[in-house]
């Protein structure tokens, strides 16, 4: 049976938002950090269809454990601009 989650997102618009996401859907995971942390707005969720989401929200680190743990996917990390 198919586990589905809300994350919070922020649209194209700039708007805030929910979205309710199957974790089964998920294909990888964009990090960006500076100085070895995570940028909070920086982590895109991209799923198997082909489209993605961005993360946005306090949630962030929460949402981020409930993939690690629950799907078997790859989170590529890319440093963020100085």
């Amino acid at each position: 049976m198919a586990e589905f989650f809300e994350v919070p997102v922020l649209r194209e618009d700039g708007s805030v938002g929910s979205h309710y996401v199957n974790i089964e859907a998920i294909s990888y995971v964009d990090l960006e950090t500076e100085a070895g942390k995570l940028i909070p707005d920086g982590v895109k969720v991209y799923l198997n269809n082909g489209y993605w989401f961005t993360l946005s929200g306090t949630k962030v680190e929460e949402v981020l454990g409930l993939i690690r743990n629950r799907a078997s996917v790859r989170f590529k990390e890319k440093p963020g601009e100085n």
